[in-house]
C-alpha cells in the first residue's frame, strides 16, 4: 500500500476536507497543519475511540470523535480509528485510510464526499460508507449465523454450545465496533441542526444507521434463542439419562437382591438343598426384570427408552 499523503481537498460547494496523515501517533502535530479558523475551536483529538464531543468557541461549534472502522483487525491492538473533526466549513480527518473501506473504490468515495453541501455532508458520505462496510460485515455473520442453525438441527452435540458462543462474541465485537458510530449520528441531532437536518446524506446514513440497529438486535434475539434452545436440549438430554439410569436401576433392583441373599456365606440356607435351586434362581433372575419393565411400561414411566427416537428427529 502506498504511503499516504496529506491532502487539502476543495469541494465545489466551498468547503475543505483536510485528510491529515500523522504516522508518529502524535495527532497534535497533525492538528498543527489545520487553518487557524479551525484549530482555534480544537483542543485535543481523540485518541481512543469513545463518543463524539462538541466544541464551543466563539459561537463556532465542532464536533469531534474516533471510532474504529477496519472490521477484519477485530478491535484488536493497533487497529486503525477514524479520527474526525467537523464544523460546516471544515471537515478534518487523520489517518484515514479509505483502501479499509473496500468493496468501495476509494476514488467513488473522495468524489461523493466533495460533491456533498457542506463539511457535516460530506462527514455523513464516509459514515455511510462505513455504516455499509459494517452491514457487509453483518451479512457475513448472517451466514455464519446459519450454519450454526443448520447444525444444531442436524447434529446438536456438545461443540455447538462453543459455536454459538462464538457468535455472541462476535456480535459483541461488532456492536462495539457500532456504537461511537451511532452516536456520532446521535451526538450531530443536537449539533447543526440547521445546517444538516435536511441533508440527504444525513437521511440516507439515518437509515443505514437504523438498519444496523434492527439487524443486531434480531441477531441478539436469535443468539440468545440458540442458547435457550441449547440449554432446552441439554436439560433434556440429562432428564433422559437419569431415566434410564433410574430404569435400568429399578428393572434389576430384584435379581440384585436375589443374587446378594443367595451370595451370603451362613451354613444353614436351606435352598443350597434344593436339586432344582439353581435353576429356579436362574429363572427369577430373567424374569424378574422382564415383570418389573412391563410394569413399568404399563405406568407409562418409561418414556421414550423404549421406543427410541424417530430416523428424523431433531434431537441427536
Amino acid at each position: 500500500m502506498a504511503e499516504q499523503k496529506d491532502k487539502d481537498l476543495q469541494s465545489d460547494k466551498q468547503w475543505i476536507w483536510h485528510n491529515l496523515q500523522d504516522k508518529e501517533g502524535d495527532l497534535r502535530a497533525a492538528l498543527d497543519k489545520l487553518p487557524d479558523e479551525v484549530k482555534s475551536s480544537v483542543k485535543e483529538a481523540a485518541q481512543e475511540p469513545f463518543e463524539a464531543r462538541i466544541y464551543r468557541h466563539e459561537q463556532s461549534e465542532l464536533l469531534e470523535g474516533a471510532f474504529y472502522y477496519d472490521f477484519d483487525a477485530k478491535c484488536r491492538e493497533g487497529t486503525p480509528l477514524f479520527h474526525f473533526l467537523v464544523n460546516v466549513d471544515h471537515l478534518v480527518t487523520i489517518n484515514f485510510d479509505l483502501s479499509l473501506l473496500e468493496p468501495f473504490k476509494a476514488e467513488t468515495i473522495e468524489e461523493q464526499v466533495l460533491s456533498a453541501n457542506n463539511a457535516l455532508e460530506g462527514l455523513f458520505v464516509l459514515l455511510g460508507y462505513i455504516a455499509e462496510r459494517l452491514l457487509h460485515e453483518l451479512t457475513d455473520y448472517e451466514k455464519r449465523m446459519h450454519e450454526v442453525g443448520e447444525e444444531m438441527r442436524n447434529k446438536n452435540n456438545a461443540k455447538l454450545l462453543d459455536r454459538i458462543l462464538d457468535r455472541r462474541y462476535e456480535l459483541l465485537d461488532i456492536s462495539k465496533w457500532f456504537r461511537p458510530l451511532k452516536d456520532t449520528i446521535m451526538t450531530t441531532k443536537e449539533l447543526f441542526v440547521e445546517d444538516m437536518e435536511e441533508g440527504i446524506e444525513h437521511r440516507r446514513t439515518s437509515i443505514k444507521i437504523e438498519r444496523i440497529t434492527t439487524r443486531l438486535d434480531l441477531y441478539k434475539e436469535e443468539v440468545e434463542a440458540l442458547l435457550a434452545l441449547d440449554t432446552s436440549i441439554a436439560n433434556y438430554r440429562g432428564n433422559e439419562i437419569t431415566k434410564t439410569l433410574t430404569v435400568f436401576t429399578t428393572v434389576f433392583a430384584p435379581p440384585t437382591l436375589l443374587a446378594g441373599i443367595w451370595g451370603m456365606n451362613f451354613e444353614k440356607m436351606p435352598e443350597l438343598e434344593w436339586e432344582t435351586g439353581y435353576f429356579i434362581a436362574l429363572g427369577l433372575i430373567a424374569i424378574l426384570p422382564v415383570i418389573v419393565l412391563g410394569w413399568l411400561y404399563y405406568k407409562g414411566w418409561t418414556g421414550d427408552i423404549i421406543k427410541g427416537k424417530r430416523r428424523d428427529s431433531n434431537l441427536k
